[in-house]
Formats: C-alpha cells, structure tokens, sequence
C-alpha cells in the first residue's frame, strides 16, 4: 500500500488546541479517529501508536506518554489512532481479527500519515505491530518499539478452533453482556490493574478514563475478540520478516497474567524474541506490564531517542 494511495479524507468537527501536552495537539474525527501530537518539525518519519486493547481501552491511554513525549521537543509527530472497535472507531458487531486491525492500520498510514513510519505497540498488541511491520518491510516500515510484550510461547502457538468458538458462543450471548458490565466497575479495575499491570496503585486518571469508556457496551466486541483468542497464532515467521531497527522494552517486575507455563524471566524474554528479530535492541526500565504508562516519562526517552536516530539517518538518505 502506498502512500499517497487513495484522496484525503475530510474530517468533520476536527479540533485543534494549544496544549502542554504537545506544541499542537489535533483530534481529528473520521473513519478512523485519531491524536496526532506535532511539533511541526518537517521529518520523513512518524511514529505510529498502537494501544493495547482491554475493558475501556482506546486512544486516551496515550495522553500521559504523549505529554511526556514532547518533554524534549520531539522532533518526530506522534498518531494515536483508535483501533477498529475501540474508543471513537468503528464498532463492529462481533468478532474482530487482526486482520481488520491491520487492515484498518494501513488505509490510515496511506491516507493520513502519508510517509515512513516507527511503529509502537503495548503489551499483547505487539501482535499486531509485528503483523503490520511484516506488511511495511521494505516499502514504509522504518523501526519498530514493542514494550512489554508477552512471553514468546504467546506468540508461538495459536489456539484450538473449537475453544475460540466455545468462548465465542459465550460471549455472544446475554452472559457476555452481563460479563462485561461485571469487569467494567471499578472495584474490578482496580483489582485487575494493581495485580497483573501496574507495580503500584492504579490512579485516579486511569480508572476514570476506563470507566468513561467502558460505559459504551458496543466495545465488549474488542475486548472479547482478545479474550476469546481470536488473535492468538505463531508470529515467529512474522519476526523473521522484520529487518528494520526494533527496540524492546521490559519492565524489572514483569508480571505473567495467563498461563503459568508462559512463566520465563526479562532476560530470557529478550533472548527469545532475539532468535527470530535480526536487529533487535534491548532496554529494561523500572515498571510491570504497561510501561508506556506507568513508566511513561522514561519510556518517552527511549522512544524520542530511537525515533530520533531513525529520522536522523531517513535525512541522511540511510
């Protein structure tokens, strides 16, 4: 997919305001919408975000890391689109693959971007950053910054048909209705967030913005495309695919939150993404699961770093 494919979208109701999150932050309201934080540098790279999917989840978890991006002036523009099915995007009606994400990924790349991109993921959604730079390699990937992906065997296998149908059998049903309105309190939140993401309390901020989200039901079909496995299948063929710089970020307490026999320690999960990820850079930081946000201000650095080096040889003609 190029990228000058297709026209321009026009984007109703788009908004811009002066912020001290960004030297300008634009919302902009489409078929996909998104966050885009410039500083008006004129760069041939951006850096595409990728939020991870959960209850309440979307586009919003990137406001603390985008404030803490643009602390040193970054010279390369940040989007922050909503995935399909989450947030202000597209709510399907049933399953979601990661196909449609991708999919979805690259018209905004084409349409809205428009040139090379540093694709960021978090958490499990790394699955869906491999998939795409597989896709761009060699014709508008640039780099690739996955933090804290999940335990490789995660990622190695794919899960039994007849279980992702049994999940979804009961996920379509008015006990996946009642499911979801039980894990979107915020007793729940919390509990779930201080256990298996966070190494401390969860903020006020983040519940409210979970809790803000989860209230639209139509995002169950997001969260449960997750839950049932939907996305699960074996991404080492995908990693081998990838030449481009990656930067891989774990937290010092990372924390397993599925199956115990994915249980392996920080430096053994460098060393297996590095069998199948050529270029593969290694960072650890202070933090558990979501570093991009609990972290966020030393995640920021490495990120403005990497990117920066990356558009630095782009100029160069590297």
């Amino acid at each position: 997919m190029g990228f000058v494919a297709g026209s321009p979208r026009v984007h109703s109701g788009a908004r811009h305001r002066r912020s001290s999150i960004c030297g300008l932050v634009k919302e902009v309201q489409g078929s996909t919408p998104y966050t885009l934080c410039s500083n008006g540098y004129n760069v041939d790279v951006a850096l595409l975000l990728i939020h991870p999917i959960g209850v309440g989840l979307s586009r919003r978890y990137w406001r603390k890391f985008l404030g803490d991006y643009d602390g040193g002036s970054s010279t390369v523009d940040a989007y922050a689109p909503d995935l399909i099915g989450c947030g202000e995007n597209k709510k399907a009606e049933g399953r979601i693959s990661l196909d449609m994400i991708c999919d979805d990924l690259e018209i905004f790349i084409a349409e809205e971007i428009k040139k090379p991109v540093i694709v960021l993921s978090e958490g499990a959604l790394a699955g869906a950053a491999i998939e795409l730079a597989a896709r761009l390699e060699g014709r508008g990937l640039r780099g690739v910054i996955l933090s804290t992906p999940p335990a490789i065997q995660f990622f190695s296998v794919g899960v039994n048909k007849a279980i992702v149908n049994a999940s979804w059998a009961f996920f379509s049903s008015p006990l996946g209705v009642l499911l979801f309105y039980y894990v979107r309190r915020r007793e729940f939140l919390k509990k779930f967030t201080e256990k298996n993401l966070f190494t401390g309390k969860a903020d006020a901020d983040w519940l409210e913005d979970l809790e803000g989200e989860a209230k639209d039901i139509k995002g169950r079909w997001a969260v449960f495309s997750f839950l049932a496995s939907e996305w699960r299948k074996d991404f080492r063929p995908k990693m081998a695919q990838i030449e481009s710089p990656t930067l891989m970020i774990l937290g010092d307490q990372i924390k397993i939150i599925s199956n115990s026999t994915f249980q392996d320690s920080v430096e053994k999960r460098f060393d297996n993404y590095g069998e199948y990820i050529s270029n593969l850079e290694r960072k650890v930081l202070p933090g558990a699961n979501t570093l991009t946000y609990e972290n966020s201000q030393s995640v920021a650095v490495e990120v403005k770093r990497f990117a920066g080096e990356i558009a630095t040889r782009s100029a160069a003609g590297y």
